[in-house]
């Protein structure tokens, strides 16, 4: 059995909520990590972001839009990053966000509704061949 996701009876693969909230974690730092790198070649000169970590840091803040303004771009390159990691962390924290949320307080399983609803179809089927319907 796969620790990442469940194979249901109809083979659809579904993935562990912990596990998609996990990959896009990776997947947020990971963007962080990266254009950390260009942030600061483009800052370090002129801005007062002189670190590999004050980049890191500066992106982390924009993309969890906290930003406390002890690090910010002065460069258009460096606004442009740091613009478009608001972007990514917005987006890849709102859907970490919701998709634990979701878990926590969802009342039905939403793979069980699929199954039903995928036989309820082949049963369906099932009469329309038959002609019955």
């Amino acid at each position: 059995m796969a620790v990442s996701h469940k194979i249901d009876q109809y083979g659809v693969r579904e993935y562990h909520v912990w596990y998609k909230a996990g990959m896009a974690f990776i997947v947020l730092y990971s963007y962080i990590a990266i254009t950390a790198l260009p942030l600061l070649y483009y800052e370090n000169p002129t801005g007062n972001v002189h670190t590999y970590a004050d980049a890191f840091y500066l992106l982390q803040m924009a993309a969890s839009t906290i930003g406390f303004g002890d690090f910010y771009p002065v460069t258009p390159v460096g606004r442009a990053i740091v613009s478009l990691s608001f972007y990514v962390g917005v987006g890849l924290a709102g859907y970490i966000g919701s998709t634990i949320a979701s878990a926590l307080t969802s009342h039905t399983d939403q793979s069980v509704m699929n199954r039903e609803l995928r036989q309820q179809n082949e049963e369906i089927l099932k009469l329309l061949r038959k002609g019955k319907m």
